[in-house]
C-alpha cells in the first residue's frame, strides 16, 4: 500500500472521515477492517447520527448486533428507528432495553418505534409485566421531560393510548418549542371496544413548529383544527375506528379556517377496520373544506360508492391516493359492479364508477389501489386513459372481468402499448396473506407499513 506520499494508513482522519461519508453503511464497516487508524475512525460520531435497530427472534447474531451498536453508538446518535417483533416478549424487553439506553442521550433528537403489530405482548409473569409497563411510562416521561425531541413516533400502538393524555401534556410543557413531527394516532384490535382517552385539543396550540401530527378521530374536533394555528402544518393524518355516540365531530367552517391557516397542508385518512364509520364516511366524516390528499379504506368490508362521489368533486385538486382494500374472501365485501343496487345508491338511477370519476375530475390522482372488487377490462382501461400521469394502479388479477374473446395476457399487452409503459396487475404471489384470506395472516402486518410511512418527513 505504500505510495510517493507516505501510507494509505497514515490519510489524515479528517479526510477520511469525509470519505466515509460518502460510503453506504455496509461498505463503511468494511473499509474499517484495512487498518487499526481506518478502524478507529469508523466510531467518530459524526459516522453515527442515524441507526436502525432491528429486533426479531429470527436471526441469532440479532441480539449481540443490537448490544454492540448500543453501547457503541447510544450516546451518540441523534436519530434511532427502533423496529421490532411486538408479539414476542423477549423482542419487547430488548426493545425497551435499547430505548432505554437511547434516552439517556442528551442529543437523541429523533424516535421513531416500529412494531410488528399494533398491540404489545408482554411477559406471563404478572410482576414482570408490571415491571415492564412501570419502565415503559418511566421512559415516556424521560422522553417527554428530559430531551429536545424534534420527531416522536410510538408506532400506532393501541397500549399506549392510556398514556396518551399525560404524554401530551408533558410534551406541551417541555418540547413546544422543538417538536416537528409527533405521532399519537393508533391502530385499535378490536375497533368497537377500545380506551377512549380525553385529550385536550387546545394544547395543540402551544406546538409553534409542528408539521406532521396523527391522531385518532376519537381526538379531532374543531377545538384541535383550530389549534393548529402555527402555519406550518405539512400533513395531519388521522386514523377512523369506530366512532363514539357523543363525538362532535368536526365543521365545515373549521376546515375552510385550517386551510387558510395552513396553505400547504395535506390531509391523509385512514379507514382501519371502520366497519360503521365507513357507512357514515359521506355524510359524517368528509366535509368539502378538507386538504384531502390520501383517502384510505383498509378491511372495512364494504365500498361506500357516495363517499367516493364526494371524492371526485369535492377534492379534484387535492386528491393524490385511493386505498380500498378488503380480503379477496370477505364475506361483506361488494363489487364496483352494479351499482343502481348497492347499498349506497338511490334503486332508481344508474350511477357511473366513482373511481372512474376521481380519475377523470382529480388532477393530482397518481395512485389507486383496489383489492377485493371487481372491475371490468374497459373500466380499467377508462381509468388509464382519463388520468395517463397515474404512477401505481394496484387490481388484483383475478378481479377483472375479461371479454370472453380476450385472455388476461392480451388485455395486459394491449393496456401496456396504449399508455406507453409496462403495466401488471398483482397476482397470488405478490399479495399478502391477509387479502388472499383473512383466516391466513394479521392485518396489521399490511396496514402498518402503510400508516408508518405517513409520519416519515
Amino acid at each position: 500500500m505504500a505510495t510517493d506520499g507516505g501510507t494509505w494508513n497514515n490519510l489524515p482522519s479528517v479526510i477520511l472521515l469525509e470519505v466515509f461519508k460518502y460510503l453506504p453503511r455496509n461498505d463503511t464497516i468494511s473499509a474499517s477492517s484495512t487498518c487499526r487508524q481506518w478502524r478507529q475512525n469508523l466510531y467518530h460520531g459524526s459516522l453515527w447520527r442515524n441507526l436502525t435497530f432491528e429486533i426479531n427472534s429470527h436471526e441469532e447474531d440479532t441480539a449481540s448486533r443490537n448490544r454492540f451498536l448500543t453501547s457503541c453508538f447510544a450516546r451518540k446518535l441523534r436519530s434511532a428507528i427502533v423496529k421490532f417483533d411486538s408479539l414476542d416478549p423477549l423482542c419487547v424487553e430488548e426493545a425497551a432495553r435499547i430505548v432505554r439506553k437511547l434516552i439517556n442521550n442528551p442529543e437523541l433528537r429523533k424516535l421513531h418505534l416500529i412494531p410488528s403489530n399494533c398491540r404489545i405482548e408482554l411477559p406471563d409473569d404478572e410482576r414482570q409485566k408490571q415491571l415492564l409497563e412501570r419502565r415503559g411510562i418511566q421512559m415516556l416521561q424521560k422522553v417527554a421531560t428530559s430531551l429536545q425531541m424534534e420527531e416522536l413516533t410510538l408506532g400506532c400502538m393501541e397500549d399506549i393510548t392510556s398514556y396518551s393524555k399525560d404524554l401530551l401534556n408533558l410534551l406541551v410543557e417541555n418540547q413546544s418549542s422543538t417538536l416537528r413531527i409527533l405521532g399519537l394516532a393508533t391502530l385499535k384490535d378490536d375497533p368497537d371496544d377500545y380506551l377512549l382517552p380525553e385529550i385536550d385539543g387546545s394544547l395543540f396550540q402551544n406546538f409553534r413548529h409542528l408539521q406532521i401530527l396523527s391522531i385518532d378521530y376519537d381526538n379531532l374536533d374543531d377545538q384541535l383544527l383550530l389549534a393548529l394555528n402555527s402555519g406550518q402544518m405539512k400533513r395531519l393524518i388521522v386514523h377512523v375506528h369506530g366512532i363514539a355516540d357523543t363525538h362532535q365531530h368536526t365543521s365545515d367552517a373549521a376546515w375552510k379556517t385550517f386551510r387558510i391557516v395552513n396553505p400547504s397542508c395535506e390531509l391523509r385518512l385512514t379507514l382501519v377496520h371502520s366497519y360503521d364509520a365507513v357507512g357514515v364516511l359521506h355524510n359524517t366524516i368528509l366535509r368539502p373544506s378538507m386538504p384531502l390528499s390520501h383517502l384510505r379504506a383498509l378491511f372495512c368490508e364494504q365500498i361506500n360508492v357516495l363517499a367516493l362521489q364526494k371524492v371526485s368533486m369535492w377534492y379534484a385538486n387535492t386528491l393524490r391516493s385511493i386505498y380500498w382494500v378488503d380480503s379477496l374472501q370477505s364475506a361483506g365485501t361488494n363489487t364496483l359492479l352494479d351499482l343502481e343496487e348497492g347499498p349506497f345508491t338511490n334503486p332508481d338511477q344508474i350511477i357511473p364508477n366513482p373511481l372512474i370519476m376521481c380519475a377523470w375530475r382529480c388532477i393530482k390522482l397518481e395512485e389507486i389501489v383496489l383489492l377485493g372488487y371487481k372491475l371490468w377490462e374497459t373500466e380499467v382501461l377508462a381509468i388509464f386513459r382519463l388520468r395517463p400521469s397515474l404512477h401505481h394502479f394496484d387490481v388484483w388479477d383475478g378481479d377483472i372481468l375479461l371479454d370472453e374473446s380476450e385472455s388476461l395476457e392480451s388485455f395486459q399487452q394491449g393496456l401496456s402499448n396504449e399508455i406507453g409503459t409496462s403495466w401488471e396487475p398483482m397476482n397470488d404471489g405478490n399479495l399478502n396473506e391477509v387479502i388472499l384470506n383473512p383466516h391466513n395472516g394479521d392485518s396489521d402486518e399490511y396496514v402498518l407499513p402503510v400508516v408508518i410511512n405517513d409520519l416519515m418527513a
